[in-house]
């Protein structure tokens, strides 16, 4: 899909909700879906920028609410996966790594006795 104009991206921002943020504060799979989705904006000056989905900002907020966060075993999964920046989007990234992790980890079976 084409960049946007930023005011595009306001105009969807006015329709859709979420929010705009700078794409440093973004993973590169997020900057690849807003490149996909048209939710990027490139200014002249080289900067860029993402529109986020309501969607992605109410799972941030209903995770926070929960407290469902634990930031500090969140940034040990992220800076164990060769340390990105420590942002909300890494720490996203660190909860689908844990994710992942706890997937792939063998169902622990309760040994059977025998009387």
């Amino acid at each position: 899909m084409p960049n946007k104009t930023i005011a595009e991206l306001f105009d969807d921002l006015a329709d859709k909700g979420g929010a705009i943020v700078s794409s440093d504060a973004c993973s590169m799979i997020e900057i690849q879906d807003a490149q996909n989705t048209g939710r990027w904006c490139v200014l002249d000056s080289g900067l860029a920028f993402v529109r986020r989905e309501q969607r992605w900002l109410e799972s941030r907020e209903q995770a926070y609410h929960d407290g469902q966060d634990n930031v500090a075993y969140l940034r040990e999964a992220a800076q164990s996966e060769g340390s990105m920046p420590m942002n909300a989007d890494s720490l996203e990234y660190a909860a689908d790594v844990l994710e992942a992790r706890e997937a792939d980890k063998p169902e622990q079976k309760q040994a059977e006795v025998s009387p």
